[in-house]
């Protein structure tokens, strides 16, 4: 059921009527709305970003909450709002009531989302929409520049992938999901919404300020898309686009800066710039109703966006919530907000005024239906091109300049036949190329994965490839092997192939065929290698190690180095695993509450023994985490200085290969003065 809510005999945005409606139009209750401009509600009602700075928000969010409920709506209206969806329709005289959290009133003490009452705020025509063809079609969009501080916008593009394949599966239902992350710029978006037949909808997770969406320029720098912008660069996907999700307002600079200065690190400087140069900029409007209001009416769209600033985990649950409500449910937009937020609330909390954080656009709202069709579900298992890639790993932090960068080498116009992941052994080489092939999966014609063997003889390396490609591409490679003048003969078609094709080949690990000098270790290898990076075609190749070949075409193939994460990754990284995520500061605030479960007056010692001692290390993250999970509780304060030396003893024997237990041997030596707990 829905009702409808109107603003009428409107005097300003202290004082209108409210009339509330049924579906047939008859008229149930009004409310006089008059409200004091110089009261402390007020105020708190027009700014919420600075209410919420406040270090008793917590506390004074329900007596705002429960104003809310009395002043605005009143005692008739408020005892209709029960498991309804209320339309509030919005002309120019009454654009500013979607700038109000009226989402966070109580009513009787409970809260609109445990009534289970959505506010929509009615824009747009509500006019006819093309219908899902042969799938639903998804566009998730994700656009991290390099200069932002860290979202964790892949853990979040990672459960969003999860999520809708299991709903694709259990339901038999046909569900096109695309994903553009990683030079997120204008020119890639256009070429994807401008593709038959449409997208149905349109998910987009990034930085946002004040009506703009922060896209990506080719060098990874920031392009600040305005409202106007964006609705041209979406235009020819309207007669389709049935739904945007706008994740626009998330950031970690809140966090970050939060949880370093009580680390005592010295990043937390340049984290605090950033964070309050967001909040600055915010300060004034909030950042996505004119972004969301646009998309709403110039695109005819239903549009769920941020009101606020909101914790990343929050948005990504709130997602994980909504999507099965939509597509397996078949609930409407409307609907499945509602059943979906208490969910995310318990699972996610945020601040007091987390329920009003997500606001609903589009006229269409109450009655939008986005059920996939059925699909019919392949169990062909050559099929699944990427069945002998390793897993896409479930977090991976940082790295966006150096994944933006690499995928435009993955281009067809770039000029490169492929790209180097350079780094020392732990840093992520792997981890990159993975992340980059999986992203590029659904654009090339086939994929292929390879580890370079270790151990054995030197041939060995070949015969390993070609069993790799037998399997993967059906690459009668094996044959080549017989002697030199085979392979020689054999060079000329490959190269034909990888000319005429577009296949992705990644080689992990290619300094374990080199010497110390980067020359190869079998000459073969010195025959074969040109071939692969050079070669002029459509095909490429993903390398990765340590140490690059000699013969290396620096020309043909994009050298990438992979440093180790900077201090902000860190924490970021240290947030999306449980178990460290328990030393990190309880840091209270509109983005952040909840966030870590430390002690938020204490030092910060063994949180910033652990950051140091890990050195931006993934494969050391990782070692760390299995350590700490092991301790019935976050470890006591300590007072003794970083010792240095066992940083470098760590990396040390990363380098050596040493094995994990070594490794988590060696972390707990370090961390012996942290007593008994360790």
């Amino acid at each position: 059921m829905s009702l409808t809510l109107t603003a009428v005999d409107v005097v300003g945005p202290t004082r209108w009527r409210w009339l509330l409606t049924d579906e047939a139009g008859a008229a149930l209750a009004d409310h006089q709305v008059d409200l004091d401009r110089d009261s402390a509600e007020y105020a708190a009602l027009r700014d919420m970003v600075a209410f919420l700075q406040r270090d008793d928000q917590e506390r004074t969010a329900a007596d705002l909450a429960a104003w809310i409920g009395r002043a605005v709506f009143g005692a008739t209206i408020g005892a209709r709002l029960r498991d309804v969806v209320v339309i509030v329709p919005v002309s120019p005289e009454t654009a500013f009531l979607p700038a109000y959290p009226l989402e966070m009133a109580t009513v009787d003490g409970r809260s609109l989302a445990e009534r289970r009452v959505t506010l929509v705020y009615g824009l747009g025509s509500a006019g006819p929409k093309q219908p899902v063809g042969a799938s639903l079609r998804i566009l998730a969009l994700y656009s991290m520049p390099t200069r932002q501080l860290p979202l964790a916008l892949r853990r979040e593009r990672y459960e969003l992938t999860r999520t809708l394949q299991r709903l694709a599966s259990s339901s038999r239902r046909a569900i096109e999901l695309r994903i553009l992350q990683y030079g997120v710029t204008r020119e890639r978006l256009r070429d994807i919404v401008e593709e038959a037949p449409g997208w149905d909808v349109l998910h987009v997770s990034a930085h946002g300020l004040l009506g703009t969406l922060l896209l990506e320029l080719p060098d990874g720098g920031s392009d600040e898309v305005s409202t106007e912008d964006m609705i041209e660069l979406l235009a020819p996907t309207r007669p389709s686009l049935k739904l945007v999700n706008l994740s626009v307002c998330h950031s970690g600079a809140d966090t970050a800066a939060e949880v370093l200065r009580r680390t005592g690190l010295p990043e937390a400087d340049e984290a605090r710039q950033v964070a309050d140069a967001e909040r600055a900029a915010t300060a004034a409007h909030p950042p996505t109703i004119g972004l969301a209001q646009g998309l709403a009416t110039e695109l005819d769209t239903v549009v769920l966006a941020m009101r606020y600033a909101v914790a990343d985990r929050f948005a990504a649950e709130l997602s994980a919530q909504l999507y099965p409500q939509l597509f397996a449910n078949h609930q409407p937009v409307a609907r499945a907000v509602a059943l979906a937020l208490p969910t995310a609330l318990r699972n996610a909390p945020v601040a007091a005024s987390s329920a009003a954080v997500p606001v609903l656009f589009g006229a269409a709202a109450d009655r939008l239906v986005l059920a996939p069709p059925k699909g019919v579900i392949t169990l062909d298992p050559y099929a699944e091109r990427m069945a002998w890639f390793e897993p896409e790993p479930r977090t991976f932090v940082g790295r966006t300049a150096a994944l933006a960068s690499a995928s435009a080498a993955l281009r067809p116009d770039s000029g490169r036949n492929g790209v180097l992941f350079l780094g020392r052994h732990g840093i992520g080489t792997t981890s990159c190329a993975l992340e980059l092939a999986y992203r590029h999966k659904d654009l090339m014609e086939g994929l292929a994965w390879w580890r370079a063997p270790r151990d054995g003889d030197l041939r060995d390396s070949l015969k390993s490839l070609a069993d790799a490609w037998q399997v993967q591409l059906d690459l009668p490679f094996a044959d080549a092997l017989a002697g030199e003048a085979a392979l020689v003969a054999f060079l000329p078609r490959l190269r034909a192939l990888l000319q005429q094709r577009s296949l992705l080949l990644v080689l992990d690990d290619v300094d374990a065929l080199l010497t110390s000098a980067g020359t190869w270790r079998d000459p073969w290898w010195s025959r074969l290698f040109p071939v692969l990076t050079a070669h002029g075609g459509d095909s490429r190749v993903i390398l990765t190690g340590s140490l690059a070949p000699a013969d290396l075409d620096t020309g043909r193939v994009q050298v990438q180095p992979v440093p180790p994460m900077n201090m902000l990754e860190r924490v970021q990284a240290f947030a999306e695993r449980d178990a460290l995520n328990r030393l990190l500061p309880a840091v209270a605030g509109p983005a952040r509450s909840g966030t870590g479960g430390g002690d938020p007056t204490g030092d910060g010692e063994p949180l910033r023994r652990l950051l140091t001692l890990t050195g931006g290390y993934p494969a050391l993250i990782d070692v760390a985490e299995e350590v700490v999970a092991q301790l019935p509780a976050p470890p006591g304060d300590a007072t003794d200085a970083i010792d240095a030396e066992a940083h470098l003893r760590l990396l040390t024997a990363l380098e050596r290969g040493a094995d994990r237990n070594a490794l988590i041997a060696g972390l707990r030596d370090a961390l012996a003065d942290h007593g008994e707990a360790l």
